[in-house]
């Protein structure tokens, strides 16, 4: 599995390679350098609360997950909550980098090969985010590369035969437990099963202990979830845990759709898709990793390398272009911030199979150099400019960090509770809306007087179980359709949690029906709406007057530096009330007043947010 067919295999590589170890521990710095200080987008501020207090996350569940955090509440004594969970998840990332340079060499890479395409992995811009702030594809991505060190035929000479199949087994149970995902590497997991088979004295009971390890990890991991979720003291406890259909729902997510990122309706755009894969491929790694996965797959066409390769080349395929085509989710604004994280797996997948093609292309100029000290020069060169890659796409990676770890996010969920009336029920919608206001609340404590529900989830009876048992009121919001299915009303639900005595507000306008059935006026960064009909609204006057005292009470960070999707769907929340009483005040004549809170809402418009999304 060399350049030249004629020379001897190389060695398998060691455990403790100085080279390789060296390499995973370049990149435990880098991300430790780079630790999200502050609360991000999507799922993370789901895992940074679920770091400090017991819960149970969305599907499928994340057990393995769950449990390394756990040393995140003891730092969290030294960093911010958010710096606690990142710093355990950059290890799980740093020993991933190590785990894919192994795996390179033990599929063919030469050692300097195999270390360098892991730099080059480590040092990718998603790499370096996903391993810079709590979310769960950094984990996955180092138990798949894991998977893919022991499939190989060139593995560590423990990981042979019987202990080859066990090792296999093992790995297969911590992967499928924690991302579904892990199954895509199943072309090189299964020929690495077909080949501890081969090598197993006792072929059977061998096997049999792979699937006994498979199964028995899955079922321990899932089980310690079960017994977590029976307990009272959760913040936050996702689905219905009372009989072992609601333990086999969550694991299927079913909520969502098994085989959908979502539960929209939309339909998948294989070609949009495949097109958004082929750019952020090229982009992650200058280009080199397909050019050089290229000159690997010609080579293995050629019979210079082996061809069992082609195993490796199948998890490649299956965890890229074949996965992303599934994809039922947009293709712009959130919905690439969201399915770019799935990328990172077929970009270690493609590394590990690329690596080889380097050597080839060392080895082909090596050849047709007059001599050897020329030769070695040449290495060196080439040594230098892939040392040069590796750095140069360092630097974009720590530039996009910052774009990335933005305080925007973890302010407006502070600020929007800080906004919302006192004992306010709070109506929003967004993954981000419902963890982050948790997170705020659970682990900042800010503001524990006040409700959220997501209107959108409500439809689900165990979230509704549990908003009716934090307002201790009944909560029915249904309308029956005419096909007989039942459809959330949200003016409806507006009506039955008035009904409270509590006041109700708006984190975004997700809805036309409610801003239409009662009147609202700004407050912060939220919406309150006034649902007494015996007490007229407040003057524009009056509603500039509170919202400068609210306003003076917020933290604003950072809002000049750019930010990511999520930044921009949440910071038009803090224009909202100075354009509308900009409107107001101009419908009056009143042109001082109208152009001094257009001014407020400009200032609040960084140049960067070019298109306003509804907040």
């Amino acid at each position: 599995m060399i350049a030249d067919p004629t020379q001897p295999p190389a060695p398998p590589p060691r455990l403790a390679d100085p080279w390789l170890l060296a390499v995973g521990a370049a990149a435990l710095l880098f991300y430790g350098a780079q630790l999200a200080p502050w609360a991000l987008g999507g799922d993370n501020t789901q895992f940074i609360t679920l770091s400090q207090h017991p819960g149970v996350p969305h599907p499928p569940g994340y057990p393995l997950y769950m449990w390394l955090l756990q040393p995140a509440r003891g730092l969290a004594a030294l960093l911010s909550p958010a710096q606690a969970a990142a710093a355990v998840t950059a290890v799980i990332a740093a020993v991933g980098v190590w785990l894919a340079a192994t795996a390179a060499q033990a599929w063919g890479a030469s050692r300097g090969a195999a270390a360098w395409a892991g730099a080059m992995i480590a040092a990718s811009p998603l790499a370096a985010h996903l391993g810079t702030h709590a979310e769960v594809f950094a984990l996955n991505a180092t138990l798949c590369a894991a998977i893919l060190a022991a499939s190989a035929p060139n593995a560590w000479a423990w990981c042979r035969g019987g202990r080859r199949l066990a090792a296999l087994g093992l790995l297969g149970g911590l992967a499928l437990s924690h991302h579904h995902s892990a199954v895509l590497v199943a072309p090189a997991g299964l020929f690495g099963v077909w080949l501890g088979w081969r090598e197993a004295e006792r072929p059977w009971p061998a096997l049999g202990l792979s699937g006994a390890l498979l199964s028995g990890t899955i079922a321990a991991l899932y089980g310690s979830l079960w017994a977590l979720a029976q307990r009272d003291d959760l913040v936050q406890r996702w689905g219905v845990w009372t009989d072992l259909q609601g333990l086999v729902d969550h694991v299927l997510r079913r909520e969502f759709g098994t085989l959908q990122l979502s539960s929209s309706t939309a339909e998948p755009d294989p070609l949009g898709h495949l097109a958004l894969m082929a750019e952020a491929m090229g982009a992650e790694s200058l280009w080199i990793a397909p050019l050089l996965g290229a000159v690997a797959l010609a080579a293995l066409g050629a019979g210079v390398h082996d061809r069992r390769r082609l195993a490796l080349l199948g998890s490649a395929l299956l965890a890229g272009p074949v996965f992303v085509m599934m994809f039922n989710l947009p293709t712009e604004g959130w919905g690439v911030t969201v399915v770019e994280r799935f990328y990172q797996l077929p970009l270690i997948a493609l590394w590990v199979f690329a690596a080889a093609g380097a050597d080839v292309i060392t080895q082909e100029i090596a050849r047709r150099l007059p001599d050897e000290e020329v030769a070695r020069r040449a290495a060196r060169g080439l040594a230098a400019l892939g040392a040069a890659a590796a750095l140069a796409l360092g630097a974009q990676a720590a530039v996009r960090v910052q774009v990335w770890h933005s305080p925007i996010l973890e302010d407006y969920f502070t600020n929007t509770l800080r906004s919302a009336p006192q004992g306010a029920i709070l109506l929003g919608t967004g993954d981000h809306r419902l963890f982050g206001f948790r997170y705020a609340q659970a682990v900042l404590g800010v503001r524990p007087d006040v409700t959220y529900i997501d209107p959108s989830v409500i439809s689900r009876p165990w979230y509704r179980e549990q908003v009716q048992r934090a307002l201790g009121a009944e909560v029915a919001p249904f309308t029956q359709k005419a096909d007989g299915s039942r459809t959330v009303n949200t003016a409806l639900l507006v009506e039955q949690l008035s009904a409270t005595g509590r006041p109700v507000a708006l984190a975004n306008t997700f809805t036309k029906r409610i801003l239409t059935t009662w009147p609202t006026w700004p407050r912060g960064a939220c919406l309150v709406v006034h649902t007494d009909p015996d007490t007229p609204p407040p003057t524009p006057q009056e509603v500039e007057r509170r919202n400068l005292e609210v306003f003076a009470a917020l933290t604003l960070r950072d809002l000049e530096r750019p930010a990511d999707a999520w930044a921009r769907d949440v910071l038009p929340a803090y224009a909202r009330p100075w354009e509308g009483l900009a409107a107001a005040f101009a419908a009056q004549g009143d042109v001082q007043r109208a152009r001094a809170n257009q001014e407020r809402a400009r200032s609040l418009t960084p140049a960067w947010l070019s298109e306003s999304a509804d907040p």
